[in-house]
């Protein structure tokens, strides 16, 4: 027995350092890859080994603390911008200020651009590399005839110092709520961007009518502007939300021209109130990033989480610490900025606090996990990676339960009910994005097939339903009632889904698409996003549900308390398992199974603890 249990010690030992040295040989690739995007930015390099040091830092020395060796605590770096005309080089000052004020500055909230464009500038007498992005910015905010005071993340902030870096990155927030007024640039004027916000100011709340004279912009120029990138970055969004929460002097600008952030999201509240949009449109980016950047107290960490899941960053890490000046405060004191962990060891932190602080494990089915080659366990999550067929508020498959879930070596402990086994496999399956009017159909699922398989399970499953109670189970099950919440995801949706199902289930892959079909697929992908690119199936008791694409036969279908989704794990040993991903079972979303006495195959549906590796 003692020998047996030495054996078990050893192997979990090899397991365990076999994951320390895969996390590390990870931390090691993100950080040489954040130091060859984010190091020295000298014209000269200061260094030719991978070093904090950087003369141009050196010479701007932050002032002595209470704690010599963390001396940004309290303080941040400025630039003064010297005035210059068209032309002429640009030339800064860098110079540190206290956090405390004593100075006025304006804090730039912009999108860095492609790293390896790059052009020379002065700073403190020095040649400095910024992005050409950067530059455009800074040469439409220098002013003629006097000096501007910026404050710029990629000028301001020792990138290479990641001692520095992290503290600094976790005052960003305070940055911008103290700067007497933020700009948010989008860019250079082009493709009638001027003309979209001279319409905009007047006709903003409160405008008088003479000053109403501004033709109205195309679609083509509105969708100019929506598509810019600055809309699509994760730091945005608590740029911006720092600056509405506390003196709201934020102007959006394009070149030479501007309008508050006030006036362009009163515009934008009216362009949503009367048009129709669907998943993948462009105003949907300038949508989303408005509302978070408003919703001081309203979201939860997961809807923060859920919804930014579209915004993009360098660092991966930064999907993260982008969010955290908007996040709940037990977030923000439980997950400071780090540089020097991976971002598996980040998810994995975000994760364990989530289920320790919310007892619930929706975060597990909101997000698609890491390959498995990658040794974490299986419920860390790719918080990067958005399951958008996932439809958390309006599901509560564990409704009744008292979830209690723990955390230790690694393995998560949470008690659940089982549904049954699964059998039958179909798919996954996969989707045109979008169709083209007059071309001819792309290859795409049977969808008479699908409609098939399901109505045969589900009126066998359902023996006395009526043929039209069968076909409102089987919408619900392909659509994950997801047309319930169409109000709840911000998508207006003028047709019925089963006629867009119809559309696109009459096609004839030799025909060519009209218009009527083109129209009505634009929703497709939102009604229908729990089945693309998932596994519809049955159990071998006679359920019927959609789940992930990596899904097996036999794999177990349960009810995890705390979930609103079922869940598909695989089993590893007697009550040891892996999480595969949420599932959708029809009858079973609204916490069936934690009332009923029996499983699907008719077996007493006892309660039981699963331990997911």
């Amino acid at each position: 027995m003692a020998e047996g249990q030495e054996d078990t010690r050893k192997r979990r030992h090899r397991e365990h350092m076999k994951l320390k040295r895969k996390a590390d040989r990870q931390r090691e690739t993100e950080q040489n890859q954040t130091f060859e995007a984010r190091s020295c930015h000298c014209a000269t390099l200061c260094s030719a080994t991978k070093t904090d040091f950087c003369k141009l830092y050196e010479a701007v020395p932050f002032p002595a603390t209470i704690d010599p060796s963390r001396p940004w605590e309290s303080s941040i770096r400025l630039i003064r911008l010297k005035a210059g005309g068209e032309g002429d080089t640009i030339e800064c000052d860098l110079f540190h200020a206290s956090l405390d004020g004593g100075h006025q500055f304006i804090a730039l909230s912009y999108v860095w651009g492609d790293y390896h464009d790059r052009i020379t500038i002065c700073v403190n007498g020095r040649a400095v590399n910024i992005t050409r992005h950067l530059h455009t910015a800074l040469v439409h905010l220098r002013n003629r005839s006097s000096d501007t005071t910026l404050w710029v993340d990629a000028i301001c902030i020792d990138q290479g110092n990641l001692g520095e870096r992290n503290s600094q990155v976790q005052h960003m927030p305070e940055v911008y709520s103290v700067a007497a007024e933020v700009i948010a640039w989008l860019g250079e004027e082009a493709d009638g961007s001027g003309q979209v916000i001279d319409y905009i100011n007047s006709h903003a709340k409160g405008a008088s009518g003479s000053s109403r004279q501004h033709e109205p912009p195309t679609s083509a120029q509105l969708d100019y502007l929506w598509s810019r990138p600055y809309w699509g970055r994760v730091w945005v969004v608590q740029e911006l939300a720092s600056a509405y929460r506390s003196n709201g002097r934020c102007y959006m600008r394009c070149g030479h021209r501007s309008v508050s952030f006030e006036q362009f999201r009163y515009f934008l509240g009216e362009y949503l109130a009367s048009h129709i949009y669907t998943q993948g449109d462009s105003v949907l980016g300038p949508k989303h990033l408005t509302n978070l950047s408003i919703a001081h107290g309203e979201k939860s960490f997961l809807e923060i989480l859920s919804e930014s899941a579209f915004l993009a960053s360098t660092d991966p890490r930064d999907r993260i610490y982008g969010i955290r000046g908007i996040s709940p405060e037990f977030y923000r004191s439980k997950i400071p900025v780090d540089y020097r962990i991976s971002f598996h060891e980040l998810c994995q932190r975000v994760i364990f606090e989530y289920v320790k602080k919310e007892r619930n494990l929706d975060i597990l089915c909101q997000f698609r996990g890491f390959p498995r080659n990658d040794h974490c366990p299986s419920w860390v999550r790719d918080l990067s990676s958005y399951n958008r067929g996932v439809s958390l508020t309006i599901h509560f498959a564990s409704a009744g339960s008292q979830p209690n879930p723990t955390i230790s070596d690694n393995i998560l402990h949470i008690n659940g009910r089982s549904i049954g086994r699964a059998n039958l496999l179909r798919g996954p399956y996969k989707f045109p994005a979008a169709l083209q009017a007059g071309q001819p159909w792309p290859e795409m699922p049977n969808l008479r097939k699908v409609e098939a398989f399901a109505l045969a399970a589900l009126s066998k499953r359902h023996k006395n339903s009526t043929p039209g109670d069968l076909q409102g189970r089987f919408m619900n099950l392909v659509s994950g009632d997801r047309w319930r919440g169409a109000a709840i995801h911000g998508t207006k949706v003028p047709y019925p889904p089963r006629e867009v199902w119809d559309a696109v289930n009459q096609h004839k892959s030799s025909s060519k698409v009209d218009e009527q079909t083109h129209l009505r697929y634009k929703y497709f992908p939102f009604l229908f996003s729990p089945l693309i690119g998932r596994t519809l199936f049955d159990t071998v008791g006679g359920s019927i549900g959609v789940g992930p694409p990596n899904m097996q036969k036999d794999d177990i279908i349960c009810v995890l308390h705390g979930c609103s989704y079922c869940a598909v794990l695989r089993k590893v040993k007697k009550q040891h398992y892996t999480f595969i991903g949420p599932a959708y079972v029809d009858g079973a979303m609204s916490g069936e199974y934690i009332r009923q006495e029996y499983d699907d195959e008719g077996r007493p549906n006892l309660e039981e603890q699963f331990h997911i590796h």
